[in-house]
């Protein structure tokens, strides 16, 4: 029974931070569920004709960008996740604390052209390579100014998104939802 709560504990650390607060731990639970609700809409309605596959993905998708949209922002995960590693942590919270790998391993935009229209995969390829560049700009500018400049990279990619390049059909919010989350949530300090 300790091993489990050893997991669970170390599982719930790596999604909150150490210590957050209950009302933390309730708007995470129903930030996560937002997308997958509307996701759940389109499906109900036909308006999207998904595999199984398809919706499993796109539901895993919402869950963690609503979710991590949220709880990127709390005090508990920033702290976590932007101080020195102990021996106490384990390694995957080491791993996890390297920002720019975090932000590799979202590859959503590729996922999304890549199964929802592959036929305009270069457009997951070409968000996937604008995120890791704007992330890697934020943390080379001044602590100052990697705030805004996190806000304006977002702007960026919402105008992009609105105007040049044509969402998916059921992801319009992924690209904003996926920016503010990584981009100002998770590469910004307390």
């Amino acid at each position: 029974m300790n091993q489990v709560n050893s997991i669970l504990k170390t599982i719930s650390n790596l999604i909150f931070g150490k210590n957050p607060s209950s009302l933390d731990i309730v708007l995470g639970i129903i930030s996560s569920l937002i997308i997958p609700i509307f996701l759940f809409g389109l499906i109900i309605q036909s308006k999207v004709h998904w595999s199984l596959f398809q919706i499993i993905i796109a539901l895993e998708m919402g869950f963690d960008l609503g979710g991590g949209m949220v709880v990127n922002m709390m005090r508990s995960t920033k702290a976590f996740y932007h101080t020195q590693s102990s021996n106490e942590d384990p390694w995957i919270a080491n791993v996890l604390r390297k920002p720019l790998l975090f932000i590799g391993l979202h590859i959503y935009p590729i996922l999304v052209y890549g199964f929802f229209e592959p036929s305009k995969l270069l457009y997951g390829f070409i968000w996937y390579g604008l995120l890791l560049a704007f992330a890697y700009l934020i943390l080379k500018s001044p602590k100052q100014t990697q705030y805004p400049s996190s806000i304006l990279c977002v702007l960026i990619a919402i105008v992009i998104n609105s105007f040049i390049i044509n969402p998916v059909y059921g992801f319009e919010w992924l690209i904003p939802v996926l920016y503010i989350k990584l981009l100002v949530g998770r590469l910004i300090e307390g």
